[in-house]
């Protein structure tokens, strides 16, 4: 009986195609669920305000400590 070459490694190339294209999807899963959340625009813009808002209190903060202590 004579296996005919070609069609066999046609056959092996498309099963590694296929475990490859798994492994390539269950490394993204974890990559996704390892990685960062996803931030929709809203939450970006309110961390933006969060962030300016803590700068300024901060700032506000230290200005008026200084003028009580009498460093202005």
């Amino acid at each position: 009986m004579r296996i005919d070459r070609d069609v066999y490694e046609h056959e092996r190339n498309e099963i590694e195609q296929q475990f490859a294209q798994h492994n390539l999807e269950k490394d993204m899963e974890e990559a996704a669920r390892k990685g960062p959340p996803i931030l929709s625009k809203k939450d970006v813009q309110r961390r933006r305000i969060d962030t300016w808002l803590a700068l300024a209190v901060l700032i506000g903060s230290v200005a008026w400590l200084c003028y009580i202590l009498g460093a202005f």
